[in-house]
This record gives C-alpha cells, structure tokens and sequence, in this order.
C-alpha cells in the first residue's frame, strides 16, 4: 500500500482463493513475466494508484477477470494474454477496466471469456492490437458513460453475440476495427451519441454487419461489410443525425434497414453491391422515416419504403438535390434511375413508382444564367404546378 518505484518479475501464481497478483494502491511499479492461473478472483488486479507498468503477462482461467483495472489511472499494459480453457458465461472478462482512466493497453490477446475487453464508466483510456475471438458474449463491450476512449487494431472475431458493442458510451474514436462471423451482430452501438468510427469491417455475422440503435450523431467512414446473413447496415430506434459515409456493402440480404423512427440520417458514397435480388438495396421497415440524405450514392437498386413511407433528399454533389418535403413511399427495382439529378436536370420517374409523386424543392447548382426569360420545371413536358 502506498508503495514506490518498485519491481516484480518471474512470478508464477495459481489456484489462489482470490488473486494471482493484487497491486493496491502502488505507484511507478514494474512487472514483467507474470503466470497466473486459475485464481479464483482475478489473475492480476490493479487497484488505486497510477503509473504502473506491465509486461509479458500470460493469465489463464483466472474466473472472475483475466486483468482487472479498478479506480486507477496511468498504467501501460503491453502483451498480454488472457485465456481460458472452456468458455465461460456469467460475466468474467478477459481485461476489465471500471472507473479508470488514461491507461494505456496494447497488445493483447482474450479468448473464451463472457467478454474479451469490458470497459466500464472509463474515460480516455487507449486500447489497441486486440484479438478478442470466441468470447460468451462481446469481444469488446463498453458500457455505462465510458467516453473518450481510443480503440484501434482490434480484431474480434466469432464471439456469441457481437465483436464490438459499445451501449451508453459517447465521444468514442474507433479506428481499424475487424468484426467477423459473430453470431449476432459485427458492431454494435446502442444509446450512444458522438462516437467516430473509421475503417471497419464487418462480415459474415448471423444477422447484421453495422447495427446503430437509438444511437444519434455518430460518423463511421471507410466501412466494409460483406455477406452478412439479414442486414449489411440497420439504423433503427429513434437513431439520428448520423452519418455512414464511404464503403462497400455486399452480397446482404438487405444492404440498409431503417425503421422506428430513425430520422435525419446521412448516407454517402456507399457502394451496394451484389445484395439478394429478392429483397432490398434500401428498405424503410416503418413510415414516418424522415430526413433521410442520401449523397453521391454510386447505385441503389430494389427499394421499399412502408406504408406512407417517410421523407428523402437525394443529392448530386456535381450537381443538384431533390428535397421531397411529402412523404414518398411504394417500391421500385432502380432507386437510382427512379430519382436522379444531372447536369441541369432532375427526374423523379413517378410513372415507375407513383409513390414518388410528391412535392419537392429541386436545386440545380452550377448553372449559371442559361438566358431563359421565364425558367420552369416541366412534368411530363408541361409545366408543373405548385402543388
């Protein structure tokens, strides 16, 4: 307690009633080639104090945490291994960190916990060069105000339910982050706001690559999700404000889900690609979906919106934007033929889905002074009226 400055090395420590190695209230400690295995607490715990250094650590079957980070702040972890024979269920994780801060961990293998990474009510902590696979529950799981946090390289892979899920967290940076064959779902985010997210790939999960739920104002670029067996990105439950910007989605069953009231969502140059013909490149599951932008979207195809459908702007950054400020809703093969801005033109084809026959500001950029005297939006050849 209250120590200094001081080193631990070569320890071998099992079959403990509670810890393998508790350091408490210890600060400018070093400790380096550590076993410790099947404790029945945690295999190496951290308790107050800061500034702590660990190294080459190798945790097996520790039953509570493989590490554990509590109430302390400053400490660097590099190589670590935490491990265990048989999955476990019932909460043990492979590295926990509650309440603490500005830890650094890189490095780091967790397999066969309930979670690989738990992070909870932690702020400014830098995790990265994680392999999280085949855990009960989450390879990495954030929860309860944990903000601030850097995640990069991290690979989490056929874990029971998802890679990365980040519920109640805000102010996140997620960066390179690899989520395949979960059983649920790549990425999670769930009530979270203001979270980055970049250079991702999710694929072959059981339902859905990118899954955003009352989650708002959150940006992911560069993301890539590939034959995952429902959704490639779902956005639903009163998520909004969030932006989905450059990236491929193939061969889904459906490429983007919205629903309950997800509105004012962003989408940019995301490439669908190959998604099952007998479904949707877009998919409106519930009406009253407004707000929804769609930028220099190379190609949507079969499209569905529910009901009374929900509120579009489709832009052209070269060129234009229809803004419908009706609802549209019905179904169609080629979204992007059905409404599309070119050079000094918009279309919307209402003969092929009399759904889009609504009313919209139409904005052509770039255009210049043509040397019409009276300028006008024609409607098959006539002119169009107000309504």
């Amino acid at each position: 307690m209250n120590s200094l400055n001081n080193s631990l090395s070569d320890v071998v420590s099992s079959f403990n009633t509670l810890e393998g190695l508790y350091i408490y209230e210890s600060n400018y400690t070093n400790v380096s080639n550590v076993v410790s295995e099947n404790n029945s607490g945690y295999g190496v715990r951290i308790s107050g104090g800061q500034t702590n250094y660990f190294s080459s650590i190798n945790l097996s079957s520790n039953n509570i945490a493989g590490f554990a980070i509590i109430l302390s702040s400053n400490n660097s972890l590099f190589d670590i291994s935490s491990t265990k024979n048989v999955q476990s269920s019932g909460g043990p994780s492979g590295i926990f960190i509650s309440q603490s801060s500005n830890n650094l961990v890189d490095s780091v293998v967790t397999v066969n916990y309930t979670y690989g990474i738990y992070v909870a009510n932690s702020t400014f902590n830098t995790i990265s060069n994680v392999i999280a696979n085949f855990n009960n529950y989450s390879g990495v799981y954030s929860l309860l105000g944990s903000s601030n946090n850097n995640y990069s390289g991290i690979v989490a892979n056929f874990n029971n339910y998802s890679g990365v899920f980040l519920i109640d967290s805000g102010y996140n940076y997620l960066n390179n982050i690899t989520a395949n064959s979960n059983q649920y779902v790549g990425i999670l985010f769930s009530s979270n706001s203001n979270n980055l997210l970049f250079n991702a790939t999710a694929n072959f999960n059981d339902r859905t690559g990118l899954h955003i739920i009352n989650s708002s104002n959150n940006l992911v670029d560069s993301v890539f999700m590939n034959s995952n067996l429902v959704d490639g990105l779902s956005i639903v439950n009163y998520s909004s404000k969030n932006i989905i910007r450059n990236g491929i989605l193939n061969n889904s069953v459906n490429s983007l889900n919205f629903n309950l009231l997800a509105n004012d969502n962003i989408l940019e140059n995301l490439s669908l690609v190959n998604t099952n013909t007998s479904y949707h490149d877009l998919k409106f599951d519930s009406d009253g979906i407004n707000g929804t932008t769609f930028i220099d979207m190379p190609y949507i195809g079969n499209y569905s919106f529910t009901g009374d459908g929900g509120t579009v702007i489709v832009k052209d950054s070269r060129y234009g934007e229809i803004k419908f400020l009706q609802a549209v809703n019905g179904s169609g093969t080629n979204f992007t033929n059905d409404i599309r801005i070119g050079n000094n033109s918009a279309t919307v084809l209402s003969s092929s889905n009399p759904g889009l026959n609504r009313s919209a500001n139409v904005t052509l950029y770039n255009i210049g002074n043509r040397g019409f005297t009276n300028p006008a939006i024609l409607k098959d050849g006539a002119i169009c009226g107000s309504g």
